[in-house]
């Protein structure tokens, strides 16, 4: 037992130095007075990430990857420690998220634990575990084969999950389970359809499958004979009200999933349906409160996508949900509606092309998106602020006269990474004072750079050359943003 305790206690360390370590790799620089001071709090700042990445590190080698590794039964006390300490790494009710790919691999390990012992909660509760962490690794944006593995492990899992719903497995679970499963189910399905596919013709299955598996449910959840299932106390019309807002958002980002004309009506039936419903629901909690001020965004994109007003009217209610949070302090965390609100603009300009309203609209959108990323606190919501800045700059669209996109990097960099936003700047610095020595001394291996044909057109264009390099140089670290959540953990080694 003494064992156990020192694991339980030692990972709630690991938790909190995870905390510190996103703190202190980005410090605030409206503490710092000038440059100097800037490097000399960065030197003291990664002098104390080391020490605590040591004992993060330690704590990992002894109490979590001797078993994560190893194919010995999990006895049941070390399952509610790492139940605990999955819960951690991923708080669903603060949407706060520690550690992706640590989550993974320990639900990954209590999966097996489930299906060896054949135990439904606990397989349960894995599930859920690998469903967090694959959708927020998915979720990130950047391409590679570990993420396509991520979204086919999470699908799997929810495909899983979905099944524990038929009647003779459902009724075998423990009433808890029931509640959780319940509770759970059109979330997880609607989490897979966030995630951005790379082809929507190849993905337009999966966006069916989830549309007929959500409205399966909500059938399922408005059942009177389903319903005396559970003898647990459940709000089933508030519940199916939650399945209904589910519903409704599946076309976000601007129908980025793909459905087609039925599919769209079917969903601007359920958002009519949501709207009805949420003018009987307090908002009494944040939560509540959040799906509230999402409504309008979900229904009106509905509207539009369904051809039931014009692009103008659309704009319109978009730009009316942003002005809306104008005096928002963006030292607290960006309310969801607005990266929404974002994310459907810019796509929307992206594709439809812009007007001057357009332009001005964007101008003030991305001076505020730097206010943002500058003020709002670095957290164990680091993913989150990551996955929203990432998705601005992979949207943006050139505004002539307002913030460009190397200069949003820049800004994102700094904020985020501080230590990579100064080694740009030295490797832009180094690489224009190589060029400017090399053009004087070997002009021709510059042929072709600019287009530039022979040595005097380079000698006469040196100065032009030199700004070239010294900006490719200045981007070079920019792609690490996609990347950054789980390269930048300083709490413990890489892993995949």
């Amino acid at each position: 037992m003494d064992t156990h305790k020192n694991s339980a206690d030692e990972f709630n360390r690991y938790i909190e130095q995870t905390k510190q370590i996103r703190e202190l790799s980005a410090p605030r620089v409206s503490n710092l007075s000038d440059e100097n001071d800037y490097r000399k709090c960065l030197l003291e700042n990664f002098a104390a990430i080391g020490e605590l990445a040591e004992d993060n590190n330690r704590i990992l080698a002894r109490h979590c990857f001797p078993l994560l590794l190893s194919d010995e039964p999990l006895d049941q006390d070390t399952i509610a420690i790492w139940s605990d300490f999955c819960r951690k790494l991923f708080d669903a009710a603060t949407i706060s998220h520690a550690d992706g790919v640590l989550l993974y691999r320990l639900g990954k390990r209590m999966l097996r634990e489930a299906e060896r012992t054949d135990d439904n909660a606990l397989r349960m509760r894995a599930l859920n575990f690998i469903i967090a962490s694959t959708y927020h690794l998915t979720y990130m944006r950047f391409r590679s084969a570990n993420v396509l593995d991520y979204r086919e492990e999470g699908w799997a899992a929810v495909n899983t999950m979905t099944g524990l719903l038929e009647e003779n497995r459902f009724d075998s679970l423990p009433d808890n389970a029931k509640y959780y499963l319940i509770r759970e189910t059109a979330f997880n399905l609607r989490l897979f359809l966030a995630c951005i596919f790379d082809d929507k013709e190849k993905e337009a299955w999966r966006s069916k499958k989830i549309l007929s598996g959500m409205l399966d449910f909500l059938r399922l959840v408005s059942d009177p004979l389903f319903q005396k299932k559970i003898p647990l106390e459940i709000d089933w019309d508030a519940n199916r009200t939650w399945v209904l807002e589910y519903i409704a958002s599946l076309t976000d980002d601007n129908n980025a999933a793909g459905f087609d004309e039925p599919g769209l009506e079917e969903i601007y039936r359920c958002a009519a349906e949501m709207k009805e419903a949420f003018r009987f629901i307090e908002p009494d909690s944040p939560a509540i409160e959040a799906i509230v001020k999402e409504l309008p965004l979900h229904f009106k994109r509905n509207e539009y996508l369904t051809g039931r007003c014009d692009i103008h009217d659309y704009k319109g209610e978009l730009r009316g949900i942003f002005d809306s949070f104008e005096d928002f302090d963006f030292s607290q965390d960006m309310p969801t509606v607005v990266m929404n609100d974002i994310r459907e603009y810019l796509l929307l300009v992206g594709e439809k092309g812009m007007d001057e309203a357009d332009k001005a609209f964007l101008a003030r959108v991305y001076a505020r998106l730097i206010d943002y990323v500058h003020l709002a606190p670095k957290d164990n919501l680091f993913g989150y602020l990551l996955v929203d800045a990432s998705s601005a700059l992979t949207l943006f669209v050139d505004v002539p006269g307002a913030i460009s996109f190397e200069d949003m990097c820049q800004s994102i960099i700094a904020s985020f990474h501080p230590s990579t936003y100064i080694h740009g700047l030295s490797v832009a610095s180094l690489a224009r004072c190589l060029a400017h020595h090399l053009i004087r001394k070997d002009p021709a291996l510059f042929l072709g750079v600019l287009g530039l044909a022979d040595v005097e057109e380079i000698r006469a264009n040196a100065e032009r050359i030199e700004d070239f390099v010294y900006h490719a140089a200045l981007c070079h670290d920019f792609g690490k943003l996609l990347v950054a959540e789980p390269i930048m953990n300083y709490g413990r080694d890489l892993m995949e």
